[in-house]
């Protein structure tokens, strides 16, 4: 069976811009993906499972600033970020794929509808990080 790992793109040369802008894929992908079902079968660690639901219950589908203040205020950023997104700088990009290859995907299936600059994080991915893999 062939592992994939899906995951928001946003590989951008400021990586904070990139980090911030993934916040509002990271709420959608958290409600509805992982959604508030069964979060200790789908491996989330159990401190946290009070604060998913909380961003699953506070979460709107308007997008904006406050969908990443929202992540960060209950203190889901890093956890969803590693599980659902690779984002940042080129090297960032390329440590967390070679994370997910080493973890076992053998495929990724990427969005980057909503990065930073689509057109830039599709270039730099496959400049510095698709070679590397």
């Amino acid at each position: 069976m062939e592992i994939w790992q899906i995951a928001a793109l946003d590989c951008n040369e400021d990586r904070d811009a990139a980090r911030n802008k993934v916040g509002a894929m990271l709420a959608f992908l958290a409600g509805y993906v992982i959604g508030d079902k069964h979060l200790e079968t789908r491996g989330v660690p159990e401190p946290l499972r009070a604060p998913l639901l909380e961003l699953r219950r506070r979460y709107s589908t308007r997008p904006g600033e406050a969908d990443i203040r929202l992540i960060q205020e209950l203190g889901l950023f890093d956890y969803l970020s590693r599980r659902l997104s690779i984002c940042g700088n080129p090297q960032d990009c390329l440590a967390q794929a070679l994370a997910a290859k080493a973890a076992g995907a053998e495929r990724l299936m990427l969005t980057v509808s909503l990065a930073c600059d689509p057109v830039r994080t599709v270039e730099l991915f496959g400049e510095h990080v698709l070679p590397k893999l």
